[in-house]
């Protein structure tokens, strides 16, 4: 848990004022929902955000629904919020742990019935009441089983997000942190409309992506992702969708240490590629040592040095399969929200392209 300033810009021609809410949450963008509901209005409403993170660590986030631009800051911690927060680090953990001993009871007994199965199918043309009696026994086991892997793999994310603790709201501004909302929303609108010159390209590279499987789509848009955008380096995470728990597996890289990261995991919620999944959002961040978010343990374990990352989830209509992610725009600069909108929307084409080969296996 920690504290959060959340600075929101009244509705244009509402005769509201700004507001700022100090709120006590375990992460920005929990702590912006909640203060949207402090002001009577639906946060969980929040879809295709773009966020862009400051030196100093706080975030501006345009929201195209409403037209606004959020600025969420966290205060200072003190010697209690920090102890509050390594209770809920802990509690999580331990969240964790529960999800996956669940998760791994269920894949025994699940692997009990389809062994079951297996060794009797042959023997079914004589009924044999007991064989079917077992059968139902083990059918049972392992849905149950199953209902609770869901059960504790949920309990796992919801206490990854934490909980909401206290609210207050103030009239008051933005602050100078950021001074240039109003152009930089503006931005955001004319990299749009710019957009659409491209959008007819990146749909007739991507007409035939459907016959692809997963892993060679995800490669074969890393490759546009290139073209149309430079970076150093460059993954799509999937999620897996066989583990209750759901983690973010590295399922295509491009870039110095690509060979090395393909296979790794990523908690679900954990690190930027893990928050922009589990919340649907699309992240720029140019300064990854001062986000919160970031999740430095692959970089240690590579010898790679991330200095920016810009993410979009892998979604198609109410799914999300996962994300892209670029790290280090290859000209140095800072990502663009020119940048993040194209792959926005190659995270969109996948997305279709996944859910069309998982609707064709189904059928």
């Amino acid at each position: 848990m920690a504290n959060f300033s959340v600075f929101i810009p009244a509705r244009k021609d509402s005769g509201m004022p700004d507001l700022t809410v100090k709120v006590e949450a375990s992460n920005w963008l929990v702590a912006l929902k909640e203060g949207l509901k402090q002001i009577g209005e639906q946060g969980d409403a929040l879809a295709n955000i773009v966020c862009e993170t400051a030196p100093d660590g706080s975030l501006r986030v345009a929201d195209p629904g409403s037209r606004r631009v959020f600025v969420v800051s966290q205060v200072a911690a003190t010697e209690e919020d920090d102890w509050l927060e390594k209770q809920a680090e802990e509690q999580a953990t331990q969240s964790r742990i529960e999800a996956e001993k669940a998760a791994n009871e269920w894949a025994t007994k699940n692997t009990a019935l389809q062994d079951f199965n297996e060794k009797t199918q042959h023997q079914m043309k004589a009924v044999d009441e007991e064989a079917v009696r077992r059968q139902k026994e083990l059918e049972k086991d392992a849905t149950e089983a199953r209902e609770k892997a869901d059960r504790a793999a949920s309990a796992a994310a919801d206490r990854a997000m934490g909980a909401v603790g206290k609210v207050e709201v103030t009239e008051g501004s933005g602050g100078s942190t950021w001074d240039d909302l109003d152009d930089w929303y503006d931005g955001v609108d004319v990299a749009e409309q710019t957009l659409d010159d491209v959008l007819s390209d990146l749909f007739l590279a991507t007409d035939d992506l459907h016959e692809k499987t997963p892993l060679e789509a995800a490669a074969f848009i890393l490759d546009i992702a290139e073209n149309h955008v430079g970076a150093q380096a460059a993954s799509v995470f999937y999620s897996d969708m066989n583990s209750p728990l759901k983690d973010l597996v590295v399922s295509a890289a491009k870039g110095p240490v690509s060979k090395k990261i393909l296979g790794a995991r990523v908690p679900m919620g954990k690190g930027i590629v893990g928050f922009s999944v589990q919340n649907g959002v699309r992240l720029i961040v140019n300064n990854v040592d001062k986000n919160p978010n970031f999740y430095g343990k692959l970089d240690e374990k590579l010898g790679f040095s991330t200095r920016s990352i810009l993410c979009a989830p892998i979604q198609y209509e109410e799914r999300t399969f996962g994300a892209i992610e670029l790290v280090n725009r290859t000209d140095g600069e800072d990502w663009t929200t020119f940048d993040s909108n194209i792959v926005e929307s190659l995270g969109k084409i996948l997305g279709r392209a996944v859910e069309t080969h998982v609707a064709t296996r189904k059928d």
